[in-house]
């Protein structure tokens, strides 16, 4: 905000035994949400949104169809790590039954798990159905953000619906916006109170919503701003202000808030600090999510002197990291607001935990998005990137296309929230609900990010598709361009793997983000070819647009070449498609060639 304006062989057979039945996949029901009319066969419910190191995993099958019931027969779990086969676990169907639980103790260490269920009858496979879930030792690592912003008077039936739709996303961490009392008090004097906008709060609500995130394996991140003031606030601390080079004072929103000064030795610097810390004392937050609002990059004190902000943000940020850490050390993350991008590169060593950029113009296309998460990686030394970015309606094919660009880059998306929530407004109570479509979609999405997280984020070397990528027989283009098909291409660091994205942009006529997009026409049957440092060993192909989430093998070819080996093989893209390609060695982590 806010801105003014398995072995390879048991692979295959469960890969194929599960392509000829089709996915049943579940929707979650939310309050005021979708319903899930066409009725999933089977429902797979995880009891936490992510989980911590050394956790057990509880997983619910529940049958939803009552004609599938059985005299006789077996719920079968299966869990994969990637494409191979985790563990896989087996109850029998007795008469009538409706429910299965299952626990599973992953391996000690960080990976992303796919889950299928099938219920097996005296003949074969009945139904089937996919989730995922991963095991992370730090949510910061990559944080899959959604957002709560409703905290009017409590109904334990409907919030809790709420949270476990969130969860069913495996949204990890949520920021609360807007809870606050006062922008410079932000703990409320009252259990009932009125914030800035006249909105009705109840603290009561705060705290239970911060609870029930934390049950179900979101971290509650408090929202707060960097600088900003209500009127009556400054008027009493004119000398903490920020002014322009007339002299007068800098505000936000025509005078709804006041724009106070975020210099070390500031007196609002040591005001806010103590506020923050009474914040997550207060209210047992997991840290801050703290914002600011785009301007000014440079302003004066109360005395006429220069405040450089972008350099007063990092100071102001490391100081509240440090605090936070020596009286709340459990509770210390915090991440920041880079709006439109400012001030990143000044930001990105700071000792935040993440970054997190809102994207306004001059950044309005797919490929100023490549360029401001290729660049936060590079500038913070490999932290994850949270992109904000709204678009004006929960429209299918936009939403999609831009939640591919956006992973297909290693980043997440801050999108979803209160249930079936979707932001369009940097002010976040202003979303709009999804249809059952579009709720459908993205929960297939966020499975497959889960799923596929050792492909898709962490340690990698981006590079050039046009040097490293043929589509069907024409080079792929450094940018996204409407009408083709593009390519995201990196190295996977310290593992032998290439990892490819192809988003299809045949059917658009523009590659600004916020544009709706048609419905893409699929691109079939496109000949590829990447070039790679070492010999392929081997190469899968899995879509969250597939029926299937699992990966599947692909035929290929392979032809020396002075600069490598080029792979050539076959591939279909309906949004987005994403290969991995296994090699012989492990991969340079030289620079893009």
């Amino acid at each position: 905000m806010r801105r003014r304006e398995a072995p390879l062989r048991t692979a295959l057979l469960l890969g194929l035994a599960f392509s000829c039945l089709g996915v049943i996949y579940m929707t979650q029901l939310t309050a005021g949400g979708p319903s899930a009319a066409a009725g999933p066969a089977l429902a797979i419910e995880l009891d936490k949104a992510a989980y911590g190191i050394g956790m057990p995993v509880h997983i619910t099958v529940q049958l939803t169809e009552p004609e599938l019931l059985l005299d006789t027969g077996s719920m079968e779990l299966q869990i994969m790590r990637l494409t191979e086969p985790a563990a896989r676990l087996q109850l029998p169907a007795d008469p009538g039954q409706k429910v299965w639980r299952f626990t599973w103790q992953p391996p000690a260490e960080p990976a992303g798990y796919g889950v299928r269920a099938v219920l097996h009858g005296p003949r074969g496979p009945l139904a089937t159905s996919e989730s995922a879930f991963d095991v992370t030792g730090d949510w910061t690592e990559i944080p899959r953000y959604g957002f709560m912003s409703e905290f009017g008077t409590w109904n334990e039936e409907s919030e809790t619906r709420a949270v476990q739709s969130m969860a069913r996303l495996h949204l990890n961490a949520v920021q609360f916006y807007d809870w606050l009392y006062r922008h410079e008090t932000p703990v409320p004097t009252s259990d009932v109170f009125t914030d800035t906008l006249g909105r009705r709060l109840y603290a009561d609500t705060i705290r239970r919503k911060i609870d029930l995130s934390r049950r179900y394996g979101m971290a509650p991140m408090a929202y707060v701003a960097i600088y900003a003031a209500s009127p009556a606030f400054y008027e009493q601390h004119k000398d903490w202000g920020l002014y322009d080079r007339e002299g007068q004072p800098i505000d936000f929103g025509d005078g709804y808030l006041y724009i106070m000064n975020p210099a070390q030795g500031s007196g609002w610097r040591e005001h806010m600090i103590r506020e923050w810390l009474k914040i997550v004392e207060t209210y047992d937050f997991d840290g801050l999510h703290i914002d600011q609002y785009g301007y000014p990059k440079v302003a004066y004190d109360a005395l006429g002197r220069t405040v450089m902000v972008g350099p007063a943000f990092r100071s102001f940020l490391d100081e509240t990291k440090e605090k936070l850490a020596e009286q709340m050390p459990q509770r210390s993350r915090i991440t920041f607001n880079s709006v439109a991008n400012w001030p990143a590169a000044l930001v990105a060593e700071s000792s935040y935990d993440f970054n997190y950029i809102e994207v306004w113009p001059p950044y309005t296309t797919y490929g100023d998005l490549e360029t401001i998460i290729q660049a936060s990686y590079e500038r913070s030394g490999g932290k994850a990137t949270v992109i904000a970015a709204y678009p004006d309606r929960p429209h299918e094919p936009t939403v999609l296309l831009l939640d591919a660009f956006i992973f297909a880059h290693g980043a997440t998306h801050i999108e979803l929230g209160e249930g079936n929530g979707m932001l369009v407004d940097p002010y976040f109570p202003k979303f709009q609900r999804v249809d059952a479509s579009l709720w459908q979609a993205l929960i297939r999405y966020y499975d497959f990010i889960v799923w596929y997280k050792d492909w898709l984020y962490g340690a990698r070397r981006p590079l050039s598709p046009e040097k490293h990528v043929l589509i069907d027989g024409e080079a792929a283009a450094p940018r996204p361009v409407p009408g083709r098909v593009h390519a995201v291409i990196y190295r996977s660091l310290g593992t032998p793997r290439t990892v490819v994205s192809l988003i299809n942009l045949t059917s658009t006529h523009t590659v600004e983000w916020k544009a709706e997009q048609p419905a893409p026409r699929p691109a079939a049957d496109l000949e590829v070819t990447v070039l790679v440092d070492h010999r392929p060993t081997g190469v899968w192909l899995a879509s969250p647009d597939r029926p299937s989430l699992a990966a599947q093998p692909v035929n290929f070819t392979t032809t020396e070449t002075p600069d490598g080996y080029a792979v050539q093989f076959s591939a279909d893209v309906a949004h987005w498609t994403v290969i991995c390609i296994e090699t012989a060695g492990g991969q340079s982590e030289g620079g893009d060639a």
